[in-house]
């Protein structure tokens, strides 16, 4: 580890343990929590690098490979810095471009990892004051409590930590994906307000956030854009037809789809099916040491969409709240479990907290939810591997931690009423 690493972790440091401080002596929560996630997550990648840093990852391994493959060769003088720009995955050159500025040292990308991670707690946090608790706001000060539940929640939650301190492209994803839903949800209210300008402005900058979205995850634009027409095609039905009518016709639509399909367009639903089979597959580690024995759901059989209805429920519940504990076959497991036990303690308040939700601003909350919802359905039926999943859901739990922090706030409400009643 040369100087220049053993300075910028030090300096990173100083700052959190100054952050600790300053919220401690002001009283600024703020400060406090920066501080004191910051020097976590400086911890964490300070034991990673001594030597699990592909415990429980390994797609680091590939992007050090590559990254300092093309970082050599630009040293060398074989290429200049821009040679690789478009055929190379964006995560990858950003690993090539801290190689070549400091050498061969992977903790320089973990510690960028890390302030990455930690800025993201609050883009949500400010999606969460901006957005979320003016429409709980019954007392002075009372929904910055609701902000600082959500911020709580998002700095203690396991897997968005343990990510956000290794050598992936999920903190840049994560963060990338805040921002665009800071900037819709900004879209949205200046819309509310009818000041159009600012609103065609907010929906222009989501562009080139989608553009880094897809350069990090390519199916990642995918899937807003999905998130974010499914929310506005339920929210008209909902406002037009209302709620429960909505509900029903878009279950028939998808049965009368699936009708169709099965009558007039047998191959192209086995042609379907068989890509979603192998897509499962390519998450299994198959015929290769899969350490964390963390696949499920790969004895299935799809043979037509009918299946496919039998087996999303399995695959959500797996995505939601899984690994159980009747499938530990492993340290890394194990591991899983803690977040498990966590989320399915908080799966009340979460309910709870849509439910609220949904009657301030029901417009708010099935955007919300749908968006959820699009992420669980796709990785939840492609991806069969615990582990993966785990990384490629924190983005959407972020978002249904919005729930779950809005639930809690209403528990502690009621709680703190009826202790001033008594």
């Amino acid at each position: 580890m040369n100087f220049i690493v053993i300075a910028l972790y030090l300096t990173l440091t100083l700052a959190s343990i100054l952050g600790i401080a300053m919220g401690l002596v002001s009283r600024r929560f703020l400060y406090f929590f920066f501080g004191f996630t910051l020097l976590l997550r400086l911890g964490l990648t300070l034991i990673f690098e001594s030597g699990l840093k592909y415990y429980f990852v390994i797609d680091s391994m590939k992007y050090e490979y590559d990254g300092w493959s093309i970082a050599k060769s630009w040293i060398a003088g074989y290429q200049d810095l821009l040679a690789n720009l478009e055929r190379t995955n964006l995560y990858t050159y950003l690993n090539a471009i801290f190689f070549y500025l400091f050498g061969n040292e992977p903790l320089v990308i973990m510690l960028f990892n890390s302030v990455i991670g930690t800025l993201t707690l609050f883009i949500f946090y400010r999606i969460s004051v901006r957005h979320i608790a003016p429409l709980f706001v019954s007392e002075k000060g009372h929904h910055l409590i609701l902000s600082k539940i959500y911020l709580g929640l998002l700095g203690l939650y396991p897997a968005l930590t343990v990510w956000t301190t290794t050598n992936t492209k999920d903190p840049l994803y994560i963060f990338f994906g805040s921002l665009f839903v800071y900037v819709l949800f900004e879209a949205r209210q200046c819309f509310r307000d009818s000041d159009f300008k600012r609103a065609m402005g907010w929906s222009a900058s989501s562009l080139p956030l989608l553009y880094l979205i897809h350069e990090l995850r390519s199916y990642g634009t995918i899937l807003l854009a999905l998130g974010v027409l499914g929310s506005m095609a339920l929210t008209f039905l909902k406002d037009w037809i209302g709620m429960g009518r909505a509900l029903v016709a878009l279950g028939s639509l998808l049965i009368l789809s699936v009708i169709a399909m099965y009558a007039f367009a047998p191959e192209t639903e086995l042609a379907i099916l068989s890509e979603l089979f192998q897509r499962r597959l390519s998450f299994t580690n198959m015929n290769l040491d899969d350490v964390a024995k963390s696949s499920f759901l790969i004895d299935i059989h799809l043979e037509s969409f009918f299946d496919l209805f039998w087996f999303v429920p399995s695959a959500l519940g797996y995505y939601f709240l899984g690994p159980f504990p009747w499938d530990i076959q492993s340290s890394l497991q194990a591991v899983g479990l803690v977040e498990a036990f966590i989320t399915w303690t908080l799966a009340i308040p979460t309910y709870l907290g849509f439910r609220s939700l949904f009657q301030r601003d029901a417009n708010l909350a099935l955007s919300i939810l749908t968006m959820v919802f699009v992420h669980a359905l796709a990785q939840g039926s492609i991806i069969s591997n615990v582990g993966t999943i785990f990384r490629h859901r924190s983005f959407p739990f972020c978002l249904l931690a919005i729930f779950t922090a809005v639930g809690l706030y209403e528990i502690w409400k009621k709680n703190s009423k009826n202790l001033l009643t008594t």
